[in-house]
């Protein structure tokens, strides 16, 4: 069965939240798709059906790659691991999502939003984005 089969209904979700730049490739036995919601909200919701559809991720044939773009004040709090040297910046919210960059204690985050499974969501340099379990934020 194709992935784009499988992942159908994420695809049909993504195109009814207007994601913007939607791309969608299959390579490698890997479903690539990616694109910018219109909120934050939207890409929770893409992540809740993801996780639905493959529960915990662990099927790994799909790279799910949204942005958010906002124009919300966004809140900036800081990475708290004093007892670990880093805290894994993760694709998405869930320990079996890649890591897609190592934050050190102290380094600044933008709060997007927090999920219902305590990840939040998180901007750092005004470029890249990704979750962060919500423990490891401090004010």
């Amino acid at each position: 069965m194709p992935l784009t089969s499988k992942y159908a209904a994420l695809i049909n979700l993504l195109n009814d939240l207007q994601v913007d730049q939607l791309d969608i490739q299959e390579e490698n036995n890997v479903l690539h798709i990616s694109g910018v919601t219109p909120s934050v909200d939207a890409k929770h919701k893409a992540w809740d059906l993801y996780n639905r559809i493959d529960p915990n991720y662990i099927s790994e044939d799909l790279a799910l790659e949204l942005r958010v773009i906002t124009d919300d004040e966004l809140k900036i709090v800081s990475i708290n691991c004093v007892d670990e040297p880093f805290v894994a910046l993760r694709r998405g919210p869930g320990v079996n999502q890649p890591t897609i960059a190592e934050l050190k204690h102290g380094d600044p985050v933008q709060i997007l939003g927090l999920t219902g499974q305590n990840w939040c969501l998180v901007k750092i340099n005004d470029l890249l984005e990704g979750y962060v379990y919500v423990d490891y934020l401090s004010v």
